[in-house]
């Protein structure tokens, strides 16, 4: 993958990739319960952001949570997929969003070195605020209901 940190474990870890899909489902992590949610509600797909495995296992038994629900998906024929740190870094992606979103100016890539993309993205904002300000600022930005310093 293009923008994938050599670490990372994009892109499609269940299915067949010649396998046409209707119905997806998006999700920040392939949890059991997204998977449930997946079988019940008759889905093609599960994209999530992160991978379900940085490092894949040397099993294919059912020894555990995460193997359970990936029996369960491929006994379904869902396919799953990760967006992960090439969705990151890629222009348009995550880190471009929300540097959009906090209203950050002048945003630029901190490229690495080797890297046509870097992921870290670096900006200004309009006008200094205090730390607390800014958190409330993410929090409203993001419509989270995340930790306050009021």
């Amino acid at each position: 993958m293009r923008f994938a940190e050599e670490w990372d474990n994009p892109g499609l870890s269940v299915g067949d990739p010649n396998k046409s899909v209707k119905k997806i489902m998006i999700a920040l992590d392939l949890m059991p319960e997204v998977a449930k949610q997946a079988v019940d509600a008759k889905v093609d797909m599960i994209i999530t952001h992160h991978p379900l495995y940085f490092k894949l296992p040397k099993t294919l038994a059912v020894t555990d949570i995460k193997m359970y629900f990936i029996y369960e998906l491929i006994k379904h024929d869902i396919a799953a997929y990760a967006a992960h740190t090439n969705l990151d870094a890629a222009p348009g992606g995550v880190n471009d969003v929300l540097a959009k979103k906090l209203g950050l100016t002048n945003v630029k890539t901190l490229e690495e070195e080797g890297r046509e993309q870097g992921i870290p993205r670096m900006g200004t904002l309009k006008e200094p605020m205090k730390l607390a300000d800014f958190a409330l600022k993410v929090k409203k930005a993001l419509h989270c209901d995340g930790r306050s310093f009021h």
